[in-house]
């Protein structure tokens, strides 16, 4: 079972090199995911990444150079779709930078077609990961720089921010169903050990290799025929089922009260934006994609 490690940073400078695509730079050490031209998306979508990839959890990903609302106008049909994560995890993950979005696999061709996509698709294949596994790891996040936890300012180590995941296929009374947990994690990097820091971390557990954000973590039951998308956004932001973005009138940061936009990044925003580039006025973004894959029906001696 392939396993990647994805830098949101490395997405950002494959898609600023001239003739370059999202998978061919050399900040990936394992294996290369299977790419996608836009054009292979539409074929693919409804088929598993791997041949007999029908149980278990598929990845994609890809980046936006957004300006404007254009993600948001693409998602606003879908902001109706019952949410797999409840009304107090839906406002801890937008209070911190993440929005999910369930969207039938049908419609992915035209919704992506919509977004201002940069360069290729990318996808790994994951199956069943029943222990925590690193998917995705975001830009580098200097001790200088801070986050936004909680609307307040929090001082950070020099680190990444990482989002974890567990997988594995459950039965229900309306058929099996793909239970998945879900985190953020922040793992710092050992003082004067450079790029060394991040080979050391590998060595350990997942969740053993940095602090995990308890109030992002959700527990949940994916259902399969639809896609699942986790995007970054400011969380003074407000997405309208019109398509458009809006700064909430009011919004408390703890000492500062009032409706400006945040100078520092939120944990979602730091995991999936680029920090250190941009793209015009705004930073590039990465949309991340989880396809639940269930056969039709469960058996636990796999026959």
């Amino acid at each position: 079972m392939a396993r990647r490690t994805v830098r949101t940073l490395a997405l950002l400078a494959a898609a600023c090199c001239a003739g370059a695509t999202l998978g061919g730079c050399a900040w990936w050490k394992r294996p290369a995911p299977v790419a996608m031209s836009p054009d292979m998306l539409d074929d693919d979508i409804l088929s598993p990444a791997v041949v007999g990839g029908d149980d278990g959890l598929e990845l994609r990903w890809w980046v936006v150079a957004e300006q404007g609302d254009a993600v948001a106008r693409a998602l606003a049909p879908y902001l109706a779709q019952p949410s797999p994560i409840d009304g107090d995890a839906v406002e801890a993950w937008r209070e911190h930078g993440l929005r999910m979005v369930r969207v039938p696999l049908a419609d992915i061709p035209g919704l992506r077609r919509a977004m201002p996509v940069l360069g290729r698709v990318d996808r790994q294949w994951l199956g069943q990961i029943p222990r925590w596994t690193e998917l995705l790891q975001g830009d580098r996040v200097s001790s200088d720089m801070g986050m936004l936890v909680g609307g307040a300012r929090t001082a950070m180590p020099d680190g990444r921010m990482r989002l974890l995941a567990r997988a594995w296929t459950t039965p229900t009374a309306t058929g099996p169903r793909l239970r998945v947990d879900l985190t953020l994690q922040h793992a710092a990097s050992a003082p004067g050990m450079g790029v060394n820091a991040f080979a050391t971390m590998r060595r350990l557990a997942p969740e053993d290799s940095g602090s995990i954000f308890t109030e992002l973590t959700i527990n949940t039951a994916l259902d399969p025929g639809y896609a699942y998308l986790i995007v970054p956004e400011d969380p003074s932001r407000a997405w309208t089922t019109a398509g458009a973005l809006s700064n909430r009138h009011w919004y408390d940061w703890g000492e500062i009260a009032g409706p400006p936009a945040p100078a520092l990044p939120t944990p979602g925003e730091a995991l999936l934006t680029s920090l250190s580039g941009r793209l015009g006025d705004e930073p590039l973004r990465a949309v991340v994609m989880l396809v639940p894959r269930t056969p039709e029906r469960f058996s636990l001696l796999g026959r």
